[in-house]
Protein backbone atom coordinates (compact mmCIF):
# COMPACT_ATOMS: atom_id res chain seq x y z
CA UNK A 1 0.00 0.00 0.00
CA UNK A 2 2.83 2.47 1.19
CA UNK A 3 4.65 1.47 -2.37
CA UNK A 4 1.31 2.20 -3.98
CA UNK A 5 1.37 5.72 -2.39
CA UNK A 6 4.81 6.76 -3.25
CA UNK A 7 4.42 5.75 -7.12
CA UNK A 8 1.12 7.87 -7.09
CA UNK A 9 2.43 10.95 -5.12
CA UNK A 10 5.44 10.83 -7.96
CA UNK A 11 2.99 10.72 -10.44
CA UNK A 12 1.33 13.68 -9.78
CA UNK A 13 4.75 15.80 -9.29
CA UNK A 14 5.53 14.32 -12.16
CA UNK A 15 2.26 15.87 -13.62
CA UNK A 16 3.11 18.88 -12.15
CA UNK A 17 6.02 19.61 -13.47
CA UNK A 18 5.08 18.80 -17.21
CA UNK A 19 2.00 21.25 -16.59
CA UNK A 20 4.22 24.34 -15.15
CA UNK A 21 7.08 24.19 -17.89
CA UNK A 22 5.14 24.71 -20.81
CA UNK A 23 3.03 27.25 -18.52
CA UNK A 24 6.25 29.59 -18.77
CA UNK A 25 6.47 29.34 -21.63
CA UNK A 26 3.43 30.05 -23.47
CA UNK A 27 1.80 33.37 -23.75
CA UNK A 28 -1.48 34.82 -25.89
CA UNK A 29 -0.76 34.54 -29.77
CA UNK A 30 -3.30 35.80 -32.57
CA UNK A 31 -4.66 33.45 -35.03
CA UNK A 32 -1.75 33.95 -37.72
CA UNK A 33 1.02 33.35 -35.14
CA UNK A 34 -0.76 29.94 -34.39
CA UNK A 35 0.74 28.12 -37.47
CA UNK A 36 4.53 29.17 -36.08
CA UNK A 37 3.77 27.20 -32.61
CA UNK A 38 7.01 26.54 -32.29
CA UNK A 39 8.77 29.60 -32.66
CA UNK A 40 7.35 31.25 -30.06
CA UNK A 41 10.05 30.94 -27.17
CA UNK A 42 13.35 31.21 -29.53
CA UNK A 43 16.69 30.43 -28.51
CA UNK A 44 19.35 33.61 -28.62
CA UNK A 45 21.64 32.79 -31.08
CA UNK A 46 25.43 31.17 -29.41
CA UNK A 47 27.89 34.21 -29.31
CA UNK A 48 30.73 32.00 -27.99
CA UNK A 49 32.55 29.18 -29.83
CA UNK A 50 31.80 26.68 -31.00
CA UNK A 51 29.84 28.31 -33.67
CA UNK A 52 27.58 25.60 -34.63
CA UNK A 53 25.65 24.06 -31.55
CA UNK A 54 23.23 21.48 -31.60
CA UNK A 55 20.75 23.41 -29.69
CA UNK A 56 17.84 21.69 -27.63
CA UNK A 57 15.36 19.53 -28.91
CA UNK A 58 12.86 22.20 -29.41
CA UNK A 59 15.41 24.38 -31.38
CA UNK A 60 16.29 21.15 -33.41
CA UNK A 61 12.62 20.98 -34.51
CA UNK A 62 12.19 24.69 -35.58
CA UNK A 63 10.98 24.88 -39.12
CA UNK A 64 13.86 27.54 -40.86
CA UNK A 65 12.27 30.89 -41.23
CA UNK A 66 12.28 32.11 -45.06
CA UNK A 67 12.14 35.72 -46.15
CA UNK A 68 12.15 36.48 -49.87
CA UNK A 69 12.08 39.80 -52.42
CA UNK A 70 14.13 41.28 -54.39
CA UNK A 71 17.84 43.44 -54.72
CA UNK A 72 19.51 44.95 -57.17
CA UNK A 73 22.64 44.04 -57.64
CA UNK A 74 25.67 44.66 -60.87
CA UNK A 75 22.49 46.72 -62.77
CA UNK A 76 19.68 43.83 -62.30
CA UNK A 77 17.22 42.63 -60.17
CA UNK A 78 17.82 39.54 -58.44
CA UNK A 79 15.36 37.77 -56.71
CA UNK A 80 16.34 35.98 -53.91
CA UNK A 81 15.18 33.61 -50.65
CA UNK A 82 16.98 33.91 -47.59
CA UNK A 83 16.15 30.94 -45.26
CA UNK A 84 18.01 29.33 -41.80
CA UNK A 85 19.16 31.12 -38.77
CA UNK A 86 22.77 29.68 -38.53
CA UNK A 87 25.52 32.53 -37.57
CA UNK A 88 27.45 31.66 -40.85
CA UNK A 89 26.48 32.89 -44.84
CA UNK A 90 26.09 30.23 -47.34
CA UNK A 91 25.26 32.03 -51.03
CA UNK A 92 23.96 29.16 -52.95
CA UNK A 93 24.38 29.17 -56.75
CA UNK A 94 21.83 26.93 -58.72
CA UNK A 95 22.87 24.98 -61.81
CA UNK A 96 21.74 25.28 -65.54
CA UNK A 97 22.33 27.11 -67.08
CA UNK A 98 18.74 27.64 -67.69
CA UNK A 99 17.56 26.80 -64.75
CA UNK A 100 16.03 28.40 -61.70
CA UNK A 101 17.38 27.78 -57.68
CA UNK A 102 14.35 25.98 -56.13
CA UNK A 103 15.12 22.54 -57.61
CA UNK A 104 17.95 22.65 -54.97
CA UNK A 105 14.93 22.84 -52.21
CA UNK A 106 14.02 21.54 -49.82
CA UNK A 107 16.96 19.50 -49.69
CA UNK A 108 19.55 22.12 -48.72
CA UNK A 109 17.01 23.39 -46.13
CA UNK A 110 18.42 21.58 -43.89
CA UNK A 111 21.43 23.27 -43.37
CA UNK A 112 19.70 25.93 -41.84
CA UNK A 113 20.14 24.80 -38.58
CA UNK A 114 23.94 25.83 -38.90
CA UNK A 115 23.90 28.82 -41.57
CA UNK A 116 21.84 31.20 -43.09
CA UNK A 117 21.65 30.57 -46.50
CA UNK A 118 20.84 32.65 -49.58
CA UNK A 119 19.14 31.11 -52.74
CA UNK A 120 19.19 33.23 -55.81
CA UNK A 121 17.95 32.80 -59.58
CA UNK A 122 20.83 34.44 -61.37
CA UNK A 123 20.13 36.79 -63.94
CA UNK A 124 17.48 35.57 -66.59
CA UNK A 125 16.92 33.25 -64.66
CA UNK A 126 13.80 32.13 -62.58
CA UNK A 127 12.26 35.47 -60.97
CA UNK A 128 15.40 37.50 -61.92
CA UNK A 129 15.50 40.22 -64.08
CA UNK A 130 16.49 39.32 -67.87
CA UNK A 131 18.92 41.19 -69.97
CA UNK A 132 17.94 43.64 -72.46
CA UNK A 133 17.64 41.79 -76.20
CA UNK A 134 21.02 44.02 -77.41
CA UNK A 135 22.96 42.39 -74.26
CA UNK A 136 23.27 38.67 -74.13
CA UNK A 137 24.30 36.56 -71.45
CA UNK A 138 27.64 35.45 -70.42
CA UNK A 139 29.34 33.35 -67.83
CA UNK A 140 31.05 35.97 -66.96
CA UNK A 141 28.52 38.35 -66.25
CA UNK A 142 26.92 34.84 -63.94
CA UNK A 143 30.38 35.55 -61.94
CA UNK A 144 30.77 39.29 -61.55
CA UNK A 145 27.13 39.03 -60.25
CA UNK A 146 28.33 36.51 -57.14
CA UNK A 147 30.03 39.55 -55.82
CA UNK A 148 27.98 42.04 -56.21
CA UNK A 149 24.61 40.09 -54.72
CA UNK A 150 27.02 39.35 -51.89
CA UNK A 151 27.61 43.35 -51.52
CA UNK A 152 23.72 44.20 -51.88
CA UNK A 153 22.89 41.68 -49.51
CA UNK A 154 25.63 43.34 -46.85
CA UNK A 155 27.30 40.26 -46.68
CA UNK A 156 31.24 41.15 -45.15
CA UNK A 157 31.81 37.32 -45.03
CA UNK A 158 30.31 34.61 -46.50
CA UNK A 159 30.62 30.24 -47.75
CA UNK A 160 30.16 30.21 -51.52
CA UNK A 161 28.06 26.70 -52.49
CA UNK A 162 28.10 25.97 -56.00
CA UNK A 163 26.38 23.01 -57.69
CA UNK A 164 26.89 21.59 -61.56
CA UNK A 165 26.72 24.60 -63.25
CA UNK A 166 26.50 26.94 -60.58
CA UNK A 167 30.03 25.20 -59.17
CA UNK A 168 31.93 26.07 -62.32
CA UNK A 169 30.90 30.01 -61.79
CA UNK A 170 31.69 28.97 -58.03
CA UNK A 171 35.19 28.18 -58.91
CA UNK A 172 35.91 31.14 -61.24
CA UNK A 173 34.45 33.42 -58.65
CA UNK A 174 36.77 31.79 -55.88
CA UNK A 175 39.79 31.80 -58.06
CA UNK A 176 39.53 35.71 -58.08
CA UNK A 177 40.24 35.55 -53.81
CA UNK A 178 37.36 38.04 -53.29
CA UNK A 179 37.71 39.42 -49.98
CA UNK A 180 34.78 38.33 -48.39
CA UNK A 181 34.99 34.55 -49.20
CA UNK A 182 36.00 32.15 -46.40
CA UNK A 183 34.98 29.07 -47.82
CA UNK A 184 34.19 27.46 -51.12
CA UNK A 185 31.49 24.46 -51.23
CA UNK A 186 31.24 21.76 -54.46
CA UNK A 187 29.02 19.32 -55.40
CA UNK A 188 29.16 17.42 -58.89
CA UNK A 189 30.97 19.61 -61.14
CA UNK A 190 33.83 20.07 -63.35
CA UNK A 191 36.87 22.53 -64.01
CA UNK A 192 36.65 22.41 -67.66
CA UNK A 193 34.50 21.14 -70.52
CA UNK A 194 36.26 17.77 -70.56
CA UNK A 195 33.38 16.18 -68.99
CA UNK A 196 30.79 17.04 -72.16
CA UNK A 197 31.98 13.92 -74.36
CA UNK A 198 31.68 11.78 -71.61
CA UNK A 199 28.34 13.03 -70.53
CA UNK A 200 27.10 12.21 -74.07
CA UNK A 201 28.82 8.74 -73.99
CA UNK A 202 27.20 7.79 -70.93
CA UNK A 203 23.28 8.46 -71.99
CA UNK A 204 24.28 6.88 -75.39
CA UNK A 205 25.11 3.82 -73.50
CA UNK A 206 22.51 3.85 -70.80
CA UNK A 207 18.85 5.31 -72.49
CA UNK A 208 17.13 3.48 -74.60
CA UNK A 209 18.17 3.16 -78.14
CA UNK A 210 15.09 5.37 -79.31
CA UNK A 211 14.91 7.85 -76.33
CA UNK A 212 18.47 9.07 -77.12
CA UNK A 213 17.35 9.53 -80.82
CA UNK A 214 14.35 11.81 -79.88
CA UNK A 215 17.41 13.27 -77.58
CA UNK A 216 19.24 13.90 -80.28
CA UNK A 217 16.65 15.14 -82.82
CA UNK A 218 15.33 17.78 -80.09
CA UNK A 219 18.52 19.99 -79.84
CA UNK A 220 17.52 20.83 -83.48
CA UNK A 221 14.00 21.16 -82.96
CA UNK A 222 12.99 24.03 -84.77
CA UNK A 223 9.25 23.60 -84.61
CA UNK A 224 8.79 24.16 -80.74
CA UNK A 225 9.99 26.75 -78.58
CA UNK A 226 13.26 27.14 -77.06
CA UNK A 227 12.25 27.04 -73.52
CA UNK A 228 10.07 23.79 -74.38
CA UNK A 229 12.71 22.19 -76.48
CA UNK A 230 14.98 22.38 -72.86
CA UNK A 231 12.34 20.69 -71.24
CA UNK A 232 11.89 17.94 -73.13
CA UNK A 233 15.21 17.38 -73.54
CA UNK A 234 15.62 17.49 -69.48
CA UNK A 235 12.59 15.08 -69.23
CA UNK A 236 13.87 12.43 -71.61
CA UNK A 237 17.70 12.65 -69.46
CA UNK A 238 16.18 13.09 -66.20
CA UNK A 239 15.91 9.98 -64.43
CA UNK A 240 19.83 8.97 -65.53
CA UNK A 241 20.72 11.56 -63.26
CA UNK A 242 19.52 9.49 -60.01
CA UNK A 243 20.97 6.59 -58.67
CA UNK A 244 17.62 5.81 -57.40
CA UNK A 245 14.99 7.39 -59.56
CA UNK A 246 11.62 8.50 -58.35
CA UNK A 247 8.93 7.61 -59.97
CA UNK A 248 7.76 8.74 -63.23
CA UNK A 249 4.79 11.23 -61.95
CA UNK A 250 7.78 13.01 -59.67
CA UNK A 251 10.09 13.51 -62.54
CA UNK A 252 7.49 14.89 -64.64
CA UNK A 253 6.16 17.56 -61.56
CA UNK A 254 10.07 18.48 -61.24
CA UNK A 255 10.32 19.07 -64.67
CA UNK A 256 7.31 20.91 -65.41
CA UNK A 257 7.47 22.92 -62.51
CA UNK A 258 10.83 24.65 -63.73
CA UNK A 259 10.92 28.33 -65.02
CA UNK A 260 13.69 28.07 -67.59
CA UNK A 261 14.95 30.03 -69.71
CA UNK A 262 16.83 28.40 -72.55
CA UNK A 263 17.86 31.96 -74.48
CA UNK A 264 20.06 32.32 -71.68
CA UNK A 265 21.29 28.95 -71.58
CA UNK A 266 22.34 29.21 -75.54
CA UNK A 267 23.76 32.53 -75.51
CA UNK A 268 26.14 31.66 -72.56
CA UNK A 269 27.50 28.54 -74.39
CA UNK A 270 28.23 29.76 -77.62
CA UNK A 271 29.66 32.55 -75.74
CA UNK A 272 32.39 32.58 -73.41
CA UNK A 273 30.90 29.78 -71.87
CA UNK A 274 32.48 27.86 -74.45
CA UNK A 275 35.92 28.21 -73.07
CA UNK A 276 34.99 27.26 -69.74
CA UNK A 277 38.45 25.87 -68.62
CA UNK A 278 39.73 26.93 -65.17
CA UNK A 279 42.33 24.25 -63.75
CA UNK A 280 45.22 26.31 -64.06
CA UNK A 281 43.62 28.62 -62.21
CA UNK A 282 42.52 26.53 -59.04
CA UNK A 283 45.68 26.99 -57.38
CA UNK A 284 45.00 30.21 -57.22
CA UNK A 285 42.01 29.40 -55.14
CA UNK A 286 43.52 29.96 -50.85
CA UNK A 287 39.51 29.11 -49.30
CA UNK A 288 39.13 25.87 -47.90
CA UNK A 289 37.31 23.77 -50.39
CA UNK A 290 34.77 20.66 -49.90
CA UNK A 291 34.42 19.02 -53.41
CA UNK A 292 31.36 16.23 -53.46
CA UNK A 293 30.40 14.11 -55.77
CA UNK A 294 27.37 11.54 -56.49
CA UNK A 295 29.44 7.97 -57.27
CA UNK A 296 26.91 7.59 -59.94
CA UNK A 297 26.52 10.71 -61.76
CA UNK A 298 26.73 10.22 -65.67
CA UNK A 299 27.17 14.58 -66.33
CA UNK A 300 30.59 14.88 -64.04
CA UNK A 301 32.40 11.82 -62.78
CA UNK A 302 34.66 10.82 -59.61
CA UNK A 303 38.20 12.08 -62.13
CA UNK A 304 36.10 15.58 -62.82
CA UNK A 305 36.33 15.80 -58.87
CA UNK A 306 39.59 14.59 -57.95
CA UNK A 307 41.22 17.12 -60.49
CA UNK A 308 39.40 19.68 -58.48
CA UNK A 309 40.48 18.51 -55.45
CA UNK A 310 43.85 17.96 -56.14
CA UNK A 311 44.36 20.76 -57.73
CA UNK A 312 42.91 23.42 -55.23
CA UNK A 313 45.51 23.39 -52.32
CA UNK A 314 43.13 23.00 -49.50
CA UNK A 315 40.33 20.81 -50.36
CA UNK A 316 38.37 17.77 -49.14
CA UNK A 317 37.13 15.02 -51.70
CA UNK A 318 33.56 13.58 -49.99
CA UNK A 319 32.12 10.89 -52.46
CA UNK A 320 28.50 9.96 -51.88
CA UNK A 321 28.48 6.36 -52.56
CA UNK A 322 24.54 6.26 -53.46
CA UNK A 323 23.99 9.17 -55.57
CA UNK A 324 24.06 10.23 -58.97
CA UNK A 325 23.73 14.20 -59.61
CA UNK A 326 21.58 15.05 -56.93
CA UNK A 327 23.20 13.61 -53.85
CA UNK A 328 21.62 16.66 -51.53
CA UNK A 329 18.64 14.56 -52.20
CA UNK A 330 19.85 10.76 -52.35
CA UNK A 331 22.12 10.89 -49.13
CA UNK A 332 20.64 14.11 -47.48
CA UNK A 333 21.55 12.98 -43.81
CA UNK A 334 25.88 12.39 -45.19
CA UNK A 335 25.47 15.31 -47.88
CA UNK A 336 24.25 18.06 -45.13
CA UNK A 337 26.69 16.25 -42.11
CA UNK A 338 29.48 16.43 -44.21
CA UNK A 339 28.94 20.05 -44.79
CA UNK A 340 28.16 20.61 -41.27
CA UNK A 341 31.15 19.46 -40.20
CA UNK A 342 33.63 21.29 -42.99
CA UNK A 343 32.20 24.78 -41.53
CA UNK A 344 32.82 24.24 -38.61
CA UNK A 345 35.88 23.08 -38.60
CA UNK A 346 36.89 26.28 -40.94
CA UNK A 347 34.58 28.12 -38.16
CA UNK A 348 35.47 32.07 -39.45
Amino acid sequence: MKSLCNAAFCLCLMLSVVAVVPAQQRKELKDTEKVRRLDVVPEPAPTMNPKFYPGTSFRSLRLPETTFGYVQANGRNFFYEKMGYGPENIIVIHGGPGLPHNYLLPALQNLAPYATLWFYDARGHGLSEQNKPNDPYTMEQLVDDVGAFATAMKLPYYTVFGHSFGGMVALKFAARNPEGLRRLILSDTSASLGYVTRFQDSLKRLMPKDQFSEYERLQSDSSITPDERLRRALRLVYPFYWYNPPKPYYLDLDISSLNLNATASDQIWSSDGQNYDVRKQLADIKVPTLVMNGRYDIVFSYDDAKEISEGIPNARLVILERSGHYPFYEENATFTDWIRTFMEYYAS
